[in-house]
């Protein structure tokens, strides 16, 4: 005969009536704990986002420039190199 098989997710998790009282105060604590301070890691990182956002748009505008400078410097000495290389 065969059974119906549990998912593994219901033997990892067991409904709130198995857990003992005390147990259950235990996690209602610790979920109040982890919102909380989630919530101050939420308000941290937009922040540390925004600034961090400005440095990669300047630091990124910089390396821009950089780039573009030196690609036409290497393209001007390609195309030199080509050209003699052809005479």
């Amino acid at each position: 005969m065969n059974k119906p098989r549990q998912s593994p997710a219901r033997n990892i998790c067991p409904p709130t009536s198995s857990i003992q009282p005390d147990r259950a105060e235990d996690w209602r604590l610790h979920g109040g704990f982890m919102a909380a301070s989630w919530r101050l890691h939420g308000g941290f990182m937009a922040a540390s986002w925004r600034l961090h956002g400005g440095f990669m748009a300047a630091s990124w505008r910089l390396h821009g420039g950089f780039m573009a400078a030196s690609w036409r410097l290497h393209g001007g000495f390609m195309a030199a190199l080509s050209a003699s290389a052809k005479n």
